[in-house]
């Protein structure tokens, strides 16, 4: 089979680190100029008209434009396999059958449940309570509508029950969760917490070894900083970046919170987040744990398990299916 991945990327890096380690690639699709990945050649979307092809899987978090570059290209949609970042509302793949003979049925499964999760919601017209609604035209919105979503309600409740405190976010990366927590909480101090640079290298090594993550995960992080995420902010006067290694980098800080998203992928770093954060939440405030249901980063489940025993305690929590699998705690 000739097989074409498009996408030359993150998404495409872990999947063929992972469901496509095993599998004969004959070339990359990208809109890029780039000729080579992996050792392999990039075409440009419209040089695929003029190409023989009996797969292609797009790997890339924009699936819903390349679908429409796609069908605008007269290439075969029946001969497509989108399984990154297709959480719309259409299932895009022709059929699965395509898809079985290149992806154990586990993976598939995966693909499936996309699209049920995304069918089953109903996205209502509901806005928060504060200086205006949230930016539903954006891409995290629609790729992972479950989290923002949920978050807009625990604004509300936040909001409408008075609870005092800042409101911070730790492991920030490019800044695409930390602005709809600035927008929404536009009165309250907003710290935001990164190295700004990648993981700590020691703890990003100790994860690879575990197979909780490969290069291309770890490559991936490295690729912001303080500047960029300032330049996305709503309301950059309210942010205070502490860049650094947490905890390191809090510099003794003592602040309550209202409202706190922990991603930072790895085990220690999130107990660390839990140990400073959960203590100083007001009453009826709330923390996001992202990728608490991630297939691949089992650490964060661990941390979580590891604050209750040490602690003697059983969190409020409520795992919801959004992209990678949030978990929300409240007091």
């Amino acid at each position: 089979m000739k097989i074409f991945v498009w996408g030359i990327g993150v998404a495409a890096g872990e999947l063929l680190e992972q469901e496509l380690k095993n599998t004969v690639i004959e070339a990359f699709i990208a809109n890029t100029d780039r000729k080579c990945f992996k050792g392999k050649p990039v075409y440009q979307p419209q040089e695929m008209t003029a190409k023989e092809y009996d797969v292609i899987v797009v790997a890339t978090g924009y699936a819903r434009e390349i679908y429409e570059q796609a069908r605008q290209l007269d290439l075969d949609i029946s001969k497509f396999i989108f399984v990154y970042g297709n959480y719309v509302f259409e299932d895009m793949n022709y059929s699965y059958e395509l898809a079985e003979r290149i992806f154990d049925s586990s993976y598939i499964e995966i693909m499936k449940r996309r699209y049920r999760v995304i069918r089953s919601m109903e996205q209502d017209e509901i806005k928060i309570e504060s200086d205006g609604s949230l930016d539903r035209d954006t891409d995290m919105y629609v790729s992972d509508y479950n989290r923002i979503r949920t978050f807009e309600l625990v604004s509300r409740e936040i909001m409408g029950g008075g609870v005092k405190g800042s409101v911070a976010e730790l492991g920030v990366f490019r800044g695409e969760f930390a602005k709809y927590i600035n927008k929404t909480f536009s009165e309250r101090t907003c710290y935001l917490f990164d190295t700004f640079e990648g993981f700590r290298e020691s703890e990003a090594v100790d994860e690879k070894k575990a197979g909780n993550c490969g290069d291309s995960f770890i490559e991936r992080f490295k690729s912001t900083s303080v500047q960029k995420v300032l330049e996305i902010m709503p309301c950059p006067k309210r942010i205070v970046c502490k860049q650094g290694l947490f905890p390191e980098s809090l510099e003794g800080l003592e602040d309550t919170f209202a409202f706190v998203s922990i991603d930072v992928d790895f085990e220690m770093a999130i107990y660390d987040g839990l140990r400073y954060f959960y203590p100083r939440l007001n009453k009826g405030g709330y923390i996001f744990v992202h990728d608490y249901n991630s297939k691949n980063l089992k650490g964060v489940k661990n941390a979580i398990r590891r604050y209750e025993d040490e602690n003697n305690t059983i969190l409020a929590k409520v795992p919801i299916p959004d992209l990678c699998g949030t978990l929300v705690i409240t007091k």
